[in-house]
């Protein structure tokens, strides 16, 4: 049982984790809508912030989203809605009755089945009552087949709540709180085992073995036992299960089999330590196949995997998880980052830490569970102050008339100020407006888009031709002149490693070339930089060696027996594809 000043950290570091991954992550992730496409999404692996743009508002009403450095996603903002949730005197009431239909105002980047069942919350009915309509059964079977992972992104609070307390009723909780917005087993016993190495990591003192954090989260019976699962899900919602699925507690069980058989996978690679496959490990477990790499299940097992062969570095598992092509890295970032600040508290955030999005909020959060956690006396919110969609819409009408700043009441009565508002970029017969409104010092960015008139439009167009007409005089006066390129050079804080590795595991003619520089196949040149960190380069380099399967056992990936092609990594982080040499 973890005490008072360890709990208190390990709170502030899996929240702000949490909340730092996902803002490192966001842009990079496969379905941010990033303005420049892949051109702007995939940059070099840094421990910074950046600002960016985001196609917002749909297919319809496309905006410009600004979003700011250090911005969190809906991965953090329904973290924070658990909290508050969990500081209410009806918890479950308050999540769904009041933060769920809130979060319909001000959610950024949340995914569709989270909103299906926000919306459905805030007109009245369970998201998993069919109703009489065949657009109301259909909304019910798409609940019902929901296995994202947004219910394990918003966790980590329960965890806190949960410290001292049996894990089984942890983990019922944490299925109660996900079946909110899904139903399918993936997302559920995804959320379950992501909870179980959380409280695992919060408990943990002294140092974490490779592989040690899978191996005690496989060996947990919480989470593997539906009856455990389920203890607090009301029975209606096993009857709607059943309904949609005769076959549903099969697949349940299929789900836990399937997970015990993705952690063993991980728990066999992490104890390869620094000599593990990164990039063969998450695409074996699925993360890159875009059609299912938001599953529950798969991103708790790639978030323990990097966790637990980044624990010695944390920053490292951070960067690896918000900077991977391909991959929902936002919510992998965000639930690797929870995952080690579990572990080591806040301090290895440095100063992201400080410009994070709303870092005090987030501090004040983590404090205030640790306090209920350690049963402290703490004020409890009713919640009679229930969000629907009609008062959703007042209030929106409300902002549409307000001038400058000022107090303004939120739907759940709670009091905000209004900072500032102003017109987005937007396209075509699309108007969108922004207000940022601070709520006891979280920062809720509310957006609306609707239709221009006529006249509006035939305005814009004008004043578009008239801009690209400048933009092509200008562009004919532009003379460019053709560069080349003239190598790769990338930076690493350790020479000596990078020189051993090449020379010795892959027999790679290593050369320096400077004091600070080596240059490897006479090709790629390293660069000695305190600064750089493990994996800050996206890159995946290409080698051919005479024998595959002698590299793979110099570089210690097992006994293979004859192979033609590997994939591992070097000291610094960088992804190799190591093939045979052609004839």
């Amino acid at each position: 049982m973890p005490n008072l000043k360890s709990l208190a950290a390990r709170s502030r570091g899996a929240l702000l984790g949490a909340a730092v991954g996902d803002a490192l992550g966001w842009p990079q992730e496969q379905n941010s809508n990033i303005v420049g496409g892949n051109r702007t999404r995939y940059v070099d692996a840094t421990p910074d912030f950046r600002d960016w743009e985001r196609y917002g508002g749909g297919q319809y009403q496309r905006y410009i989203d600004q979003v700011p450095a250090g911005s969190y996603s809906d991965d953090t903002q329904l973290m924070l809605a658990t909290g508050r949730a969990l500081q209410s005197e009806d918890w479950f009431a308050a999540l769904t009755r009041r933060e769920l239909p809130l979060f319909l105002l001000y959610s950024r980047g949340a995914g569709g089945a989270t909103l299906r069942a926000c919306r459905t919350w805030s007109t009245g009915p369970e998201p998993w009552v069919s109703g009489t309509t065949q657009k109301s059964q259909k909304a019910t079977e798409m609940y019902f087949r929901a296995g994202g992972n947004g219910v394990a992104m918003r966790i980590a609070p329960h965890v806190i709540m949960h410290a001292t307390r049996p894990i089984e009723e942890l983990v019922a909780r944490v299925v109660q709180n996900g079946i909110a917005t899904h139903g399918h087993p993936r997302a559920l016993v995804g959320a379950a085992v992501y909870a179980v190495a959380l409280h695992v990591l919060v408990s943990t003192e002294g140092t974490l073995e490779f592989g040690e954090l899978p191996a005690r989260v496989e060996a947990d019976r919480s989470w593997q036992s539906p009856e455990m699962l389920l203890t607090n899900v009301p029975s209606e919602w096993m009857d709607a299960a059943a309904e949609q699925n005769r076959n549903f507690m099969g697949n349940w069980t299929d789900t836990v089999n399937e997970m015990v058989g993705m952690l063993s996978l991980v728990e066999d690679v992490a104890r390869a330590g620094t000599r593990g496959d990164d990039l063969g490990t998450l695409e074996r477990l699925g993360a890159f196949n875009k059609k299912w790499n938001g599953s529950g299940t798969i991103t708790a097992a790639a978030a323990i995997y990097l966790a637990s062969r980044n624990a010695p570095r944390p920053m490292s598992g951070v960067l690896r998880a918000a900077f991977v092509k391909n991959a929902d890295t936002d919510t992998l970032a965000s639930m690797t980052g929870a995952l080690l600040g579990a572990l080591h508290g806040p301090d290895w955030l440095a100063d992201l830490r400080a410009r994070v999005q709303d870092r005090e909020y987030i501090e004040r959060m983590a404090d205030d569970l640790t306090a209920r956690s350690l049963v402290e006396e703490r004020p409890v919110a009713g919640t009679k102050d229930f969000v629907h969609d009609r008062s959703l819409r007042r209030f929106k009408e409300q902002l549409q008339v307000r001038h400058g700043e000022g107090q303004v009441q939120l739907p759940d009565m709670r009091q905000g100020r209004l900072v500032t508002n102003f017109e987005l970029e937007s396209s075509g017969n699309t108007r969108a407006h922004r207000w940022i409104v601070d709520v006891d010092g979280q920062t809720l960015f509310i957006d609306q888009a609707a239709k221009r008139s006529n006249a509006e439009v035939s305005d814009r167009m004008r004043q578009s031709k008239a801009q690209e007409a400048a933009l092509d005089a200008r562009a004919k006066k532009r003379t460019t002149e053709q560069g080349r390129f003239v190598g790769l050079t990338l930076r690493v804080n350790d020479l000596s490693s990078i020189a051993s590795f090449y020379s010795e595991g892959l027999g790679v003619l290593v050369e320096r070339v400077g004091p600070l520089e080596l240059l490897v196949g006479g090709t790629v040149r390293f660069l000695e930089d305190p600064k750089a960190t493990f994996g800050m380069s996206i890159v995946l380099l290409a080698f051919e060696v005479p024998d595959v399967s002698a590299a793979a056992r110099r570089l210690g990936h097992g006994s293979r027996g004859f192979v033609e092609a590997f994939r591992s990594t070097d000291p610094a982080g960088h992804d190799l594809d190591i093939r045979s040499t052609r004839k």
